[in-house]
């Protein structure tokens, strides 16, 4: 078994995959994704001013449908991270996000990346979501898909845009990306290669 899923079952009390007879135990999705936020809020630094005060519990929040039933309650249930509480909350749409440390944004409100970042400014909250490019796009980590299981990938720049600090313990298992720059995202690249043939072909002329 790969080290990083380790790392994450060794939370939730599992030690492995492997169940009788070398047949693999299938554990739930959301119970997986909700182990690595676990992992994030213990291997993540927050600014103290993220904090009201030393008894401020840690907020992990989720926007939108929430994908994850009781999987969060169960997997954070009397467990502390930075010696702090954790709490749950779930905002039901992006305006009414508030104070929070982690935010998990579900696939399906993916496309509202955007305005998610614009809400939240340079506050530090550690972005995560589970949907194609969405550490390309300013999240600061991302699930994805790998062979039968789960593995995450995070943008360094947004998490020091946010003054956080992800454990390099963290970051040996990632995919590290490089954010786009939105200017440039807009605009197809098969364009952008295109424009200098037609003009070193008009100069021919």
């Amino acid at each position: 078994m790969s080290s990083y899923l380790l790392l994450c079952l060794a939370f939730l009390g599992l030690s492995s995959f492997g169940g009788g007879g070398g047949k693999e135990q299938e554990v739930p999705e959301y119970h997986l994704k909700a182990a690595f936020l676990y992992n994030f809020a213990v291997f993540t630094d927050w600014p103290k001013d993220a904090f009201k005060d030393r008894r401020s519990p840690l907020i992990v929040a989720v926007v939108g449908k929430d994908p994850f039933g009781k999987h969060l309650e169960n997997t954070f249930a009397k467990k502390q991270a930075k010696g702090r509480s954790i709490k749950i909350v779930r905002f039901k749409k992006v305006e009414d996000i508030d104070t929070c440390h982690i935010l998990f944004v579900p696939a399906g409100e993916v496309s509202k990346i955007k305005e998610i970042r614009k809400k939240l400014g340079d506050k530090p909250v550690l972005i995560i979501g589970e949907s194609k490019d969405f550490a390309l796009k300013g999240g600061c980590a991302n699930f994805y898909p790998k062979d039968k299981g789960i593995a995450f990938e995070v943008n360094p720049k947004a998490a020091e845009r946010a003054k956080l600090t992800i454990s390099s313990r963290l970051l040996k298992l990632a995919r590290i990306v490089e954010e786009k720059d939105e200017g440039k995202q807009e605009e197809p690249k098969s364009r952008a290669k295109r424009i200098p043939v037609r003009r070193s072909e008009e100069g021919k002329r």
